[in-house]
């Protein structure tokens, strides 16, 4: 039997306010909490199998954060079908034999490197601006010489 997806409808998803996980389909889960201020907070998980394994030598699961839930599309959130689409990745990665915990953190790795190499040059570039305007301010009483 196939797995069964897309299981929550928008309407559910936008209304639901009881703190608890509800299961989409394929690994895909809406994470309601209870926020600090007396609403709920939602956000998508994404729970799979992987050869991790337990004290007791059973796999255990594993939940990669997909990102807050949207409510509205221009807010920079994650929507139901962007979800459901990083699900599908994920679960694409994961019939490559690829963790997708550990693809993500590649990924933040390497793009990590590259903004540190991008800061890099920014400190140095800026370093020697700051060299410069020391050189002129301790210049700057003196008279030139001609």
């Amino acid at each position: 039997m196939a797995r069964r997806l897309n299981l929550l409808s928008p309407k559910f998803v936008e209304t639901t306010e009881k703190p608890g996980r509800y299961a989409d389909g394929g690994g895909l889960y809406l994470q309601v909490a209870a926020s600090r201020n007396g609403g709920v907070t939602k956000s998508w998980l994404f729970r799979y199998m992987r050869g991790h394994l337990s004290r007791t030598g059973n796999p255990t699961s594993r939940e990669m954060g997909l990102g807050p839930l949207s409510t509205n599309k221009r807010d920079g959130f994650i929507t139901t079908k962007e979800a459901r689409d990083r699900a599908y990745r994920a679960r694409e990665d994961l019939k490559a034999g690829i963790d997708p915990i550990e693809s993500r953190q590649a990924l933040r790795t390497a793009s990590g490197l590259i903004h540190s190499d991008d800061s890099q040059i920014g400190r140095s570039s800026s370093s020697s601006l700051h060299e410069s305007r020391n050189c002129r301010q301790r210049h700057a009483g003196r008279s030139p010489s001609a």
